[in-house]
């Protein structure tokens, strides 16, 4: 790799989210003070948004201080998972039946809500199952 007439002074690592403005040096990759290194792990950034990056060498003599990388290849960022439901309680037990309460998790921007999943075990048994009654609980 040529630097030219630079004097390597850091990288300078630059993310965005689709459409928006470039953000500087992101949590994560500040410290890029050698010609070495050649990764860093960006934090802090929205969940469930799509990303992309670029790159620039910042020489000390500001003329010859390269443009950009080509931006990178789009990369998402995981969405948050929900919130598991509490207070989960099972009252008036019958032969073959039981009622279960119980209150939603927090509210998480990521989670658009479909509908609740019940599964029962049989404390011998190690396979969860779907009871009747209970499928598309909303």
């Amino acid at each position: 790799w040529d630097l030219n007439d630079c004097t390597f002074q850091r990288w300078k690592v630059e993310v965005r989210a689709a459409n928006s403005p470039w953000i500087s040096g992101p949590q994560g990759c500040t410290e890029l003070i050698s010609v070495c290194s050649s990764q860093c792990h960006v934090r802090g950034i929205a969940s469930n948004t799509r990303y992309e990056a670029r790159v620039s060498v910042i020489c000390k003599e500001s003329a010859a201080t390269s443009l950009p990388s080509a931006p990178s290849a789009a990369l998402v960022t995981l969405a948050t998972p929900a919130s598991r439901p509490t207070s989960l309680s099972v009252t008036n037990f019958g032969v073959d039946s039981a009622d279960l309460t119980f209150a939603a998790g927090a509210q998480r921007n990521d989670c658009t809500f479909i509908r609740w999943e019940v599964q029962i075990k049989q404390e011998t048994y190690s396979q969860w199952s779907t009871p009747k009654g209970c499928s598309g609980t909303s």
